[in-house]
């Protein structure tokens, strides 16, 4: 009888070249083919595609046998899925000695459920007969790990956790508790290999051959196993490699401490270990990367070492289409060495599956694709099964795409964009994510291929900006103005927004992109210090520096010259380049300022200093050395200033509440004094060559205005864009909430006659020597006018340029060791980046 292919956290291997297929639920069209649809992106570029073929999305409303609380895990075996699941068990009636008051609460067991992805029907296997706790003992048995053979067998690693208490026989444990008395763990581990019916092939306990006297014997410790075509089990115990047969006997061991990895299955012969290489030898062997080592079953010993591409964590065996696939970014990849391709065989946003709810995936011996999605809002959970098959191209219902760019998809956009699409009958969205070309050499390498397409014509009708040098598009004139959407009478208008950020996005008039909410990033000293000055600039903080006592800092403990340099140019980047004029000024006198304010921290840290403080606590209780809040040095005269990011009207509370009466915020040491900016939160762009710009348009309102909805259901992280929403959560945080129980009535936990008051938030201070918290239930108006007073003196957004950061931080390496001066410094620097400017626009 002929084997079958197995998926079982590994992918099955395929019959056909070329019969892998990407996804679509309504589908995308061949590579092959023009796309009709108006996008932009050309469809015959693999490495614009979204996939390489298409699939339709099956749905099954799983029915899971009763008893079921949650679902683990996911395997696959021909094919055939597999389920472990963690099952009710017996009712535990426990009485207080106290007060007689009862309560309960089920027992959970675990249990292996099959899945027929043909009808979505799904039973437990009864035949199952798993370990258990030893009798008069208490614990529970788990499945740590399972994997599925070619023969559609199982093979699970079983662990019993159970604890033996020695009570006296006249025990009561209504008056008496167990915790009381001595008591022993009795664990144990198991390997089994389970038929189809869930009847036991093998059983082998760990416990037998994790002694001194057998020589092949493996510990009860297992990290990971892997099954090879043969249906031999391998087996890793951190220190040591078994190879077994399918009915559990040991056929040889393999020391393991060489390759400190993963057992994994590449192709139908070859199991071995994902081992990444750490070197800083250049005349090493092996560089630095990823690597597959194969374990010779002639030879009992290694292999010859596999180098595997970047980012590849996970293998799935290969077959005569690729030498390999694996995951990435929730996708599906195929991998060919002999022409070092990579293509993107699953695409699940493309086939309007929303991974968040995602438990899991395999692939059955067919090649069809199951993945088991958990809605966990829902009570009880409710479980869908998704099965991907491929289809003709003819059955996929053609949409206008529009092609959404990103370094790294956010996952509420992520749900967003599935939901769109399933409900948008003219159009879709395609994502291209672009840090899938990043390298283990080169992070940025995803948007300098993406810069490199709009270069050569290649525009996305979307971009979410984040990551991405937008200003630099803008300027080569392929990014919208946003405000003639607005000015258009269609979708938002400018009254939705909160003033303030969209005065700090504009340049020169034109709005570019938009957030769905926002932060701010600034900085405080105290109000002693900082009145003093008319403008907080970097002469401003030298001179304030004399004020304080001998060896305080200007930020938090750790704070280097690249931390400075880093974090005061990300903040102020927009004063010394325009991207719209084209004018670098790097050999300004404010820059040269920079420079050297920069230059007066120490170069790195040391492990005397203390560890590094940061400003999300406005604890002033601590008198340490080693953990003082930057708080607490600020008011004890070691710290000049803190640096805060301000989230929300609660992260106010986190942030400085403790000391908000004692603080300005001055932000960065800035020429002009505005060294606050807006840091926004999925900012989003649209293209100006676009051939669908209202639908584009109607897209990025649609998920600001998901996203700032004013309810208790909103998505935003931050301030709210919506000025609407934003007013909403203002007067929220100034209004005192009571706690609620299930029917929404006020409760009295505390029985004090009054109904409790919800906290808002709370902090620790220092009262007569002592620890003392306190919580806050509502913000004051002088809190609030506070918060909005740093919102409204901000006119930056913070803008992060790994181009032009990295030209500055190769010069100033010279000038910070002291072999340079600061001028000739500033010069080279305003140079190589107005070159750069201008080789850009």
């Amino acid at each position: 009888m002929k084997t079958k292919r197995i998926f079982a956290l590994l992918l099955a291997a395929l019959m056909i070249v070329g019969l892998f297929a990407g996804c679509s639920k309504d589908g995308t069209k061949d590579p092959g083919k023009t796309d009709s649809s108006g996008s932009l992106i050309d469809q015959t570029k693999p490495s614009q595609t979204t996939a390489k073929y298409a699939y339709k999305a099956d749905y099954f409303d799983l029915a899971v046998p009763d008893g079921v609380q949650y679902v683990n895990q996911i395997c696959a075996a021909g094919i055939t899925l597999y389920l472990t699941a963690s099952m009710q068990g017996e009712e535990i009636t426990n009485t207080d000695p106290d007060t007689g008051e009862t309560w309960s609460y089920y027992d959970s067991r675990l249990g292996v459920l099959t899945i027929d992805p043909d009808t979505g029907i799904c039973t437990e296997l009864s035949n199952l007969q798993l370990p258990e706790v030893p009798e008069g003992a208490e614990g529970s048995v788990n499945c740590y790990n399972m994997i599925g053979s070619d023969d559609g067998t199982l093979w699970m690693l079983v662990n019993v956790y159970a604890t033996q208490y020695e009570l006296p026989d006249d025990f009561d444990p209504n008056t008496d508790s167990k915790w009381n008395y001595p008591s022993t763990d009795i664990n144990g581990s198991y390997l089994m290999h389970i038929a189809a019916d869930g009847s036991t092939i093998a059983s082998l306990d760990l416990s037998d051959t994790n002694n001194e006297d057998n020589e092949d014997g493996m510990s009860d410790n297992l990290s990971s196993f892997a099954v090879d075509a043969a249906g031999n089990l391998y087996v890793s115990d951190y220190n040591n490699i078994y190879v077994l047969d399918a009915e559990g006997n040991v056929q040889f061991k393999l020391d393991g401490s060489q390759y400190n990895g993963s057992l994994c299955r590449l192709n139908a012969q070859q199991v071995g270990v994902m081992w990444y290489n750490y070197t800083d030898d250049v005349n090493a062997s092996d560089e630095n990367g990823q690597y597959f080592v194969p374990i010779d079953l002639e030879t009992k010993d290694w292999g010859e070492k596999v180098k595997l591409p970047s980012n590849v964590w996970s293998i799935f065996p290969g077959d005569d289409a690729y030498d390999f696939y694996y995951a990435y970014n929730n996708n599906i990849y195929g991998y060919a060495a002999k022409t070092d391709t990579k293509d993107k065989l699953v695409d699940w946003l493309a086939c309007d599956v929303d991974t968040n709810n995602m438990s899991g995936y395999a692939m059955l011996s067919d090649s069809r694709v199951a993945a088991l999605m958990q809605d966990w809002s829902t009570d009880p959970t409710t479980y869908q099964l998704i099965v991907l098959h491929r289809v003709d191209a003819s059955e996929i219902k053609e949409k206008k795409v529009l092609t959404l760019a990103c370094m790294y998809l956010d996952w509420n956009l992520r749900s967003m964009i599935v939901e769109y699409n399933k409900t948008n009958d003219e159009y879709r969205i395609n994502v291209v994510d672009y840090s899938e070309y990043a390298t283990d050499d080169d992070y940025n390498a995803g948007v300098t291929k993406l810069t490199t397409e709009i270069i050569s014509g290649s525009v996305p009708d979307i971009f979410l900006t984040s990551n991405l040098p937008i200003d630099k598009y803008a300027a080569k004139g392929v990014i919208a103005d946003l405000n003639t959407f607005m000015d258009g009478g269609n979708g938002l208008s400018r009254d939705y927004f909160v003033p303030q950020v969209m005065s700090a996005l504009e340049k020169d008039g034109k709005l570019y992109e938009l957030p769905t909410s926002f932060s701010v990033q600034t900085a405080y000293a105290l109000s002693s210090i900082a009145s003093q000055y008319d403008t907080w600039n970097v002469a401003a903080v030298q001179d304030a520096m004399t004020q304080l006592q001998e060896g305080a800092t200007v930020f938090s403990n750790g704070w280097t010259k690249n931390t400075a340099l880093s974090n005061c140019l990300s903040r102020n980047l927009s004063a010394f380049v325009d991207w719209t004029t084209g004018k670098c000024e790097f050999d300004s006198e404010a820059f040269q300022q920079l420079l050297a304010f920069c230059n007066s921290f120490p170069a790195e840290t040391s492990d005397g200093d203390g560890a590094i403080a940061y400003a999300s606590s406005a604890d002033i209780a601590v008198d340490d050395a080693m953990w003082d809040s930057d708080a607490t040095r600020i008011t004890n005269g070691k710290q000049l200033m803190s640096t805060i990011g301000m989230y929300s009207f609660d992260s106010y509370i986190w942030n400085v509440y403790a000391i908000r009466d004692k603080i300005t915020f001055t932000g960065y040491p800035t020429e002009d004094g505005s060294g606050s900016s807006f840091e926004l939160q999925m900012p989003m762009a649209i293209s100006s060559v676009t051939k669908y710009p209202d639908a584009a348009w109607d897209f990025v309102c649609s998920i600001i205005k998901k996203m700032n909805t004013i309810d208790e259901n909103n998505y935003y992280y931050g301030f709210p864009i919506s000025q609407a929403a934003f007013d909403a959560e203002m007067t929220d945080i100034m209004t005192e909430q009571y706690q609620l129980d299930e029917n929404g009535e006020q409760v009295d936990w505390d029985g004090d006659g009054e109904p409790d008051k919800a906290i808002r938030g709370s902090y620790e201070t220092m009262e007569n020597g002592e620890t003392v918290y306190k919580d806050v239930y509502a913000l004051t108006q002088e809190d609030i006018d506070q918060i909005l007073g740093v919102i409204n003196s901000t006119r930056s957004v913070y803008d992060y340029d790994q181009e032009i950061l990295d030209i500055i931080t190769d010069e100033v390496a010279a000038y910070f060791a002291g072999d340079k001066d600061v001028q000739t410094t500033a010069n080279m620097i305003q140079s190589r980046v107005n070159l750069y400017v201008q080789e850009q626009r």
